[in-house]
């Protein structure tokens, strides 16, 4: 996965939606804006054509989180899908897919 920092502070891990690029500005203002509040996000952009789900999504998404300092995890989108598997202590899923995998996560979800 490709991946951006911005800003100084608690470590914060943004799993960006499908599409969307660590340059690009879909969701880079929200990253900006977490940043100015004193977060250090680290983005991540997820492959837009996967073959196998844990080897190019889960996995890569895991390992960059188990380099950052108990970070918080947001996911926009697929990468809200991607953040309910990593099961953080804590997250924030805006708009999350959960199309495929939705009845998996749904008892992870009510026990949060």
């Amino acid at each position: 996965m490709k991946t951006d920092v911005i800003g100084d502070g608690d470590d914060l891990l943004f799993l960006m939606g499908w599409g969307n690029r660590v340059d690009g500005t879909n969701e880079r203002w929200f990253a900006t804006r977490l940043a100015d509040e004193g977060y250090r996000v680290t983005l991540a952009e997820i492959p837009t054509n996967p073959t196998d789900f844990d080897r190019e999504y889960l996995s890569p998404a895991a390992s960059i989180r188990d380099d950052l300092d108990d970070p918080t995890v947001v996911g926009h989108s697929t990468g809200g899908l991607i953040a309910a598997h990593l099961r953080p202590e804590r997250a924030v899923y805006v708009s999350p897919w959960w199309a495929f995998y939705g009845e998996k996560l749904r008892g992870w979800l009510l026990e949060w």
